[in-house]
C-alpha cells in the first residue's frame, strides 16, 4: 500500500534492501525485536542497521522480565541486550521504562511478577556526528 506520505510493505523481513528504505526517516519497532527468539535478533539488528539510511531516527520498544517465569514471545529484551545489538552504529538514549504487569493480566496470569517496558530512541552515530 502507497499513498503520497506513507508506503506499507508486506513480505519476508529480510528480503528487504536498502533500495527499498532509502527515502526512510523514521522506524518504529514496537514488537518486532521482542517477537524474535535470541538467536534471530542478531540477524535482524544486523540487517536492520545494514539497510536503514544514516538520517533514520529509531524508537524501539522492548519487554523485560524474568525469562525464566515465562519464555515469549514476547520475549524479553534487556538494556544490555539493546546496548550490545546497537551502540556500535546508534547513539542510544532510553525514553522510558514504566511498569505493565496490571496492564497485561495475562502475563500475571502466565507467571511474571514484574514487566517493565523501556522505550529508546537510536540515532545514528554518522548523522550525529
Amino acid at each position: 500500500y502507497q499513498d503520497e506520505r506513507l508506503a506499507i510493505l508486506q513480505g519476508d523481513f529480510f528480503n528487504l534492501t536498502a533500495d527499498h528504505l532509502k527515502d526512510v526517516q523514521g522506524v518504529f519497532d514496537r514488537a518486532s525485536l521482542v517477537a524474535l527468539p535470541i538467536d534471530l535478533r542478531q540477524r535482524y539488528s544486523q540487517h536492520l542497521k545494514n539497510i536503514l539510511p544514516d538520517q533514520v531516527k529509531f524508537l524501539l520498544v522492548t519487554f523485560e522480565y524474568d525469562q525464566e517465569q515465562m519464555n515469549g514471545p514476547p520475549f524479553s529484551v534487556n538494556e544490555a541486550e539493546v546496548l550490545a545489538l546497537y551502540q556500535e552504529t546508534y547513539e542510544i538514549k532510553r525514553l522510558l521504562t514504566q511498569d505493565l504487569l496490571d496492564s497485561y493480566p495475562q502475563f500475571r496470569s502466565a507467571g511474571l511478577t514484574s514487566l517493565q517496558e523501556k522505550a529508546y530512541l537510536l540515532i545514528s552515530r554518522k548523522h550525529v556526528e
